[in-house]
């Protein structure tokens, strides 16, 4: 008989998200139920503007390997957006299969608070996972009365409703903290990526690196740089093709731009503009063509702008595949992902020189980046689903103990 029985109502299948459902389900001790809110991406190709900017259906598994079921959605247009999720069936779910605890990941939607009500109603410990962090309220201009609700909101929602709060990060765990949560509450739950899959398919393309290449139009010799996200302005990957221009002197250098989205003619005619020869546009990559895009870089770069609820999981995926970053000070993930010096660098966002900087140098010194390859690896191998199942465990103890 396993221990505990819980439930996680979570937005829909995702692909950072399903391989953890399956390594929790494994655990002799945790019987769970994932109870989704819509089945996006699942049934079907989905296309969201502000996504990929092309339709697109996940090429690894999201549903075999755990329990779930989808709630019934009332919403007028269900989708991963505000207001897409409108789930009363949670109520009795929660009600009728008594769980020893419901693991909400999210606040920001209607199924998420019906959930926290429900829970309390049915006395089940609720524990939260959100991406949230308070350096977003510092750093996004938003009007003051919205500031003051949610502070009010978030008050209301961690003192009244919230036993467990499950941090995947220095930022988030911060966020808690400054809310007043007692430190004994707040557990260690990483945002991870499933390291294992990105480990295995990128040792199975280390044989074909030049090939690959090859058919890219890519030199064996070079340096390959690589941005790898949605083409969207507040992704900025103009900053990585003028950031590229000052490296103009270094013949053996290329970048790779791996995304599609609204800039894509842009960035191109900014690239023939500069007569930028090796640039290379491949377009959107599907999870497991992305690590062969991976394996064949030697540098990845992310140039965001501050945006509430982003992690950066590129930068775990990009750290699975042996790549050192470079990245603004804007996004999470840096705070626990990157060793300024020794897997990377991080740099404020919008200052291309710095940017370019950090490139040159790793460009220039080929043992720097060897060292900074490995100690990637090492440092995301200990940033996983095996830390995430760890701090489950440890949060179901304490909320759940007589």
């Amino acid at each position: 008989m396993k221990k505990y029985r819980l439930a996680i109502v979570a937005s829909h299948p995702i692909q950072y998200q399903s391989p953890l459902w399956r390594e929790i389900a494994k655990h002799p001790d945790i019987d769970v139920v994932v109870c989704y809110c819509v089945d996006w991406g699942v049934s079907k190709p989905q296309f969201h503007k502000d996504f990929f900017g092309t339709p697109y259906k996940w090429d690894i598994p999201l549903l075999e390997g755990y329990k779930y079921k989808f709630l019934r959605n009332y919403s007028p247009k269900p989708g991963p957006y505000l207001g897409g999720f409108i789930n009363p069936g949670i109520f009795w779910e929660l009600w009728k299969n008594r769980y020893d605890a419901v693991l909400v990941m999210g606040w920001m939607d209607v199924t998420f608070w019906f959930a926290f009500l429900a829970a309390k109603l049915s006395g089940t410990p609720v524990f939260l996972r959100t991406v949230n962090s308070s350096y977003y309220d510092t750093h996004i201009k938003r009007p003051l009365l919205l500031l003051l609700f949610k502070k009010l909101c978030l008050k209301i929602l961690f003192h009244f409703f919230v036993s467990g709060f499950l941090a995947i990060g220095m930022w988030n765990r911060n966020m808690y903290l400054e809310y007043g949560v007692p430190p004994e509450r707040i557990f260690h739950f990483p945002y991870a990526v499933w390291n294992e899959f990105f480990f295995e398919e990128s040792s199975k393309h280390k044989s074909n690196v030049k090939t690959i290449r090859e058919s890219l139009g890519i030199s064996p010799n070079d340096i390959v740089i690589l941005f790898a996200a949605r083409f969207i302005y507040r992704r900025h990957p103009e900053h990585a093709i003028l950031a590229f221009e000052k490296l103009k002197d270094i013949p053996n250098a290329t970048l790779l731009m791996v995304g599609d989205g609204e800039m894509m003619d842009e960035l191109k005619k900014m690239s023939k503009e500069k007569n930028l020869k090796k640039v290379r546009f491949v377009g959107f990559k599907n999870q497991r063509a992305l690590v062969e895009m991976y394996t064949i870089s030697d540098i990845f770069v992310r140039a965001d702008e501050p945006e509430e609820g982003d992690w950066g999981a590129t930068v775990n995926e990009a750290m699975a595949c042996g790549l050192p970053v470079v990245c603004t000070d804007t996004i999470s993930s840096q705070a626990d992902l990157v060793r300024r010096g020794e897997n990377g660098f991080v740099y404020p966002l919008g200052d291309l020189d710095a940017l370019a900087g950090f490139l040159r140098t790793m460009i220039n010194d080929r043992k720097l980046l060897s060292s900074m390859k490995e100690r990637s690896k090492e440092v995301i191998a200990k940033w996983g689903y095996r830390e995430d199942v760890e701090g489950m465990l440890a949060v179901l103890e304490y909320c759940t103990r007589p």
